[in-house]
């Protein structure tokens, strides 16, 4: 079974004017932002089509160094399968003592489904590949953002986290907290924002920006936080499942640092090795339209990812 970490991805418009890109692309300022964040969804899969078909390779790279990457197949019914590979020289001793270098692709598997209104991400976990899953989540992200800022648009990976992940967090700081800032990004992300109180929601497009809720203690005391609160708690199930940053708390005391809920720890999704391998296969016989085809199985077992885990 392979173990993949669950991601939401978020789009936000580039409002700000970047001199670099108006030299490098006469036409870049004539690009609307909000036309592009409005058709933001069919720019990401014209994205990876364009890869797939090496009209405009996407370029892995991070800190100068590039990763490789394959696609499983073709981006269809909107959904996106690839493998990046990082390599390494991996040394073994041979009979006759002597090291021999051979080149080991260790790679992980990468799925996007960008199906309307669902924006979901699945990424691998494999120690032998990256060490670091929050490596290869920003390798993702900042390549993808180096092809998306020609159309005025940025993408934020946020894998998500659990409620207990909260709970663990007050129960950890005895003396409470002074500061708890909840981050909702722009309105993009519509399987999780329904779930919000109409007021709300209302507000947020109006305003059609980003909205921080930051709870406050008076000088000398704490917010109080209360984890029977149904309110509070509906605050913090929403904020989990939308991912990323979105839940900062400072403890109280002067040396005390931001902690962000959640950080480092993943929800995981296991799924058969078989649904990749015979993606991969090329299989002429095994049609990715089948009803139980690779392609199939895959989805039904992204259908059953939860929008919240407690």
């Amino acid at each position: 079974m392979k173990k993949l970490a669950i991601l939401n991805y978020q789009f936000a418009p580039m409002l700000e004017k970047v001199t670099e890109l108006e030299l490098d692309f006469p036409d870049w300022e004539k690009v609307d932002p909000q036309l592009s964040f409005e058709n933001r969804q069919q720019i990401f899969g014209k994205i990876f089509e364009e890869d797939y078909d090496n009209v405009r390779p996407i370029k892995f790279e991070l800190r100068r160094r590039h990763y490789p990457h394959v696609h499983l197949m073709r981006p269809t019914d909107d959904i996106v399968v690839f493998r990046v590979v990082n390599k390494r020289t991996t040394k073994i001793t041979n009979q006759d003592f002597n090291k021999d270098a051979y080149d080991d692709y260790q790679n992980c598997v990468v799925v996007f489904d960008n199906r309307p209104g669902v924006q979901r991400l699945l990424v691998e976990v494999k120690q032998s590949a990256f060490a670091d899953p929050g490596t290869l989540i920003k390798l993702l992200e900042e390549s993808i953002n180096r092809i998306l800022k020609h159309y005025k648009l940025e993408i934020s990976l946020d894998p998500i986290f659990r409620v207990q992940d909260f709970v663990d967090t007050v129960n950890r700081f005895d003396e409470g907290f002074r500061e708890v800032a909840f981050h909702l990004p722009h309105k993009n992300l519509d399987r999780v924002m329904e779930e919000m109180d109409l007021t709300l929601h209302s507000i947020r497009e109006s305003w059609k920006t980003e909205m921080h809720i930051v709870f406050k203690a008076p000088k000398g005391g704490r917010v109080p936080i209360d984890l029977k609160d149904k309110d509070q708690m509906e605050l913090v199930k929403l904020a989990s499942g939308i991912g990323g940053a979105t839940i900062n708390m400072t403890p109280t005391g002067k040396s005390r640092q931001q902690i962000h809920c959640g950080e480092g720890r993943y929800v995981m999704e296991s799924m058969e090795e078989s649904i990749f391998s015979e993606l991969s296969s090329n299989n002429p016989d095994h049609s990715l339209f089948e009803e139980d085809s690779p392609l199939n199985r895959l989805k039904l077992a992204m259908k059953n990812i939860k929008n919240h885990y407690d």
